[in-house]
């Protein structure tokens, strides 16, 4: 293939790239960890001293920083504009992928992961978020192909890219301190290659330490440390923190965690989050190719001159293994299985450089082409899915919160009140500037009759997301039980039905019957209380 149809094909994938993660970006209603993804605060410095002391923001302040001034300077509250951000990180992400891939084998097997990681479900449905996963898998990237450059050519210019990479990387992520881990074994491992340059190794890691050691305070204080209004919830983190270290080692409880994490990691990586399970047809082909060319990547190893593929393999599968059991460890870096794919999302590339190199080594052009369509097909299948709002495992990021929002206004009164803990909800009623008084649930009944007392009849739009962090379900269905109680419900407003065939689903993951609808409204007519009548009349 000539140079320039390898250019124009590139240009194609990136352009086919670009379309996915560009268009339409206002599709979807922010959602709440979307919300909490905004910095607070008015001035740099105020958001400086939110990102160092807010407990529940386990991060460190790249991120925050770089949206702070995104929104200040060009895009302000629009959903769209903020989520540009990510996007331009993810699209940046798939010119790094190219370039690594070519690096480290060809001009096609660059081309097929970079078309893989283009139309990828899960790595296109999180790069148009307002979160920091792509612009972490962004760094990953950067930081592995200075790394590889200034092994294969110890100059100056390149010390300092990698130094520079590996910086920002540890301000954007915690867990970026993984990747240079991982990163500096390998050199270990292979000491003798690099014996005469060690000491530019050691000097472009002594200069990352350096420019963070202003952060590392702040870091220490950030361990183990949630924030949060609920008591069983504090009381849940501080018990699971850290988790080994506090309950022991239970040898069949972190087993069968661990196969359950590294199911649930397989299946997203390889199909996403937006194919159902039981959609068999389309499950069952994707998966099997996917172990066919896991497999071919692994033969690999053992394969002489595939000494590239084994330094990916290596990166790839040590900090995979480090992040599965960290997150075992340590609660605050998600314990959860449907929590940990996202988090280590900047691993998908490289997964997928390792099984495009598998795919390029397989002799029969007949059967690689016939894989490369099965996984195209489930790749389609699964980003027009989340186009079409169809099949998301986690329907959260469907609710139409602004809809709720005009819903409330457009019926309530200004002195009403809005009970409510969904940050979503609340960052819509926030940029309208709605007169209407929202309060979080926790205390909630002494909120409603404070509100009695100082305005007197009123209505509570009491505000539901089902599935959501159980902590907050159970106080909202505790807060709804004590209003009925007291006070008259006069309406229920339902939003998101619940897909039916998502319904035998969610009653085996939940353990009940699930609720019909994902995002509920309760409006309750607050007044006095009548005074009780003594029917036996007066004492005498």
């Amino acid at each position: 293939m000539t140079d320039k149809a390898q250019r124009v094909l590139l240009l194609l994938v990136l352009a086919l790239g670009a379309l996915l993660l560009f268009f339409d970006l206002d599709r979807y209603d922010l959602w709440g960890d979307e919300v909490l993804s905004f910095p607070k605060g008015e001035t740099f410095s105020q958001m400086l001293e939110w990102v160092k002391w807010v407990p529940s923001q386990v991060h460190p302040p790249l991120y925050n920083v770089v949206q702070f001034f995104w929104g200040a300077w060009f895009v302000g509250d629009s959903p769209g504009g903020n989520r540009l951000l990510y996007a331009l990180s993810g699209f940046f992400a798939l010119v790094l992928v190219y370039l690594l891939g070519k690096d480290l084998f060809n001009h096609r097997v660059a081309l097929i992961a970079t078309l893989l990681a283009a139309t990828s479900p899960f790595l296109v449905e999180y790069s148009r978020m307002v979160r920091y996963y792509p612009l972490t898998g962004m760094l990953v990237l950067l930081t592995i192909w200075t790394f590889l450059r200034l092994y294969r050519n110890p100059s100056w210019g390149n010390w300092l890219f990698f130094s520079m990479s590996g910086a920002l990387l540890i301000y954007e992520d915690y867990l970026g301190w993984t990747i240079l881990l991982v990163l500096y074994l390998y050199l270990l491992v292979n000491f003798s290659t690099i014996r005469p340059q060690i000491t530019k190794w050691l000097l472009a890691a002594l200069v990352m330490l350096i420019l963070f050691s202003p952060w590392i305070p702040v870091l220490t204080s950030q361990l183990g440390k949630e924030s949060s209004p609920y008591p069983e919830h504090v009381e849940r983190v501080e018990k699971d923190t850290p988790r080994v270290a506090q309950r022991g080692f239970g040898l069949a409880g972190f087993a069968s965690s661990l196969v359950i994490k590294i199911g649930y990691l397989g299946y997203v990586f390889t199909v996403g989050e937006t194919t159902y399970f039981w959609n068999w047809a389309v499950v069952l082909p994707i998966i099997f190719v996917y172990l066919i060319l896991v497999w071919r990547a692994i033969a690999l190893i053992r394969k002489r001159g595939e000494k590239d593929h084994r330094f990916l393999f290596f990166v790839f599968f040590v900090s995979w293994l480090i992040l599965l059991i960290l997150s075992e460890i340590y609660s605050v870096f998600s314990t959860r299985a449907f929590q940990l794919p996202s988090k280590i999302m900047f691993l998908l590339p490289l997964f997928l450089l390792l099984i495009a190199n598998g795919w390029s080594m397989i002799k029969s052009a007949p059967l690689r082409i016939a894989l490369l369509v099965v996984l195209m097909a489930g790749n389609a299948y699964g980003v027009s899915n989340y186009f079409r709002g169809e099949q998301f495992l986690n329907p959260k990021f469907l609710v139409s919160w602004e809809q709720i929002q005009a819903d409330i206004e457009e019926e309530a009164d200004p002195q009403d009140l809005i009970l409510t803990d969904e940050e979503a909800l609340v960052h819509y009623l926030h940029t309208t500037h709605s007169p209407i008084e929202e309060f979080g649930l926790v205390g909630a009944l002494e909120k409603v009759d404070s509100v009695l007392v100082d305005r007197g009849p009123h209505h509570v739009y009491l505000v539901i997301r089902y599935r959501g962090d159980e902590v907050i379900v159970m106080e909202g269905m505790k807060v709804n039980l004590q209003l009925s109680a007291r006070y008259q419900m006069v309406d229920t407003w339902h939003y998101l039905p619940l897909d039916p065939e998502a319904a035998p689903y969610w009653k085996r993951f939940l353990g009940r019957d699930p609720k019909p609808y994902m995002v509920e409204v309760f409006i309750y007519k607050v007044e006095p209380e009548e005074p009780a009548v003594n029917e036996s009349g007066p004492n005498p």
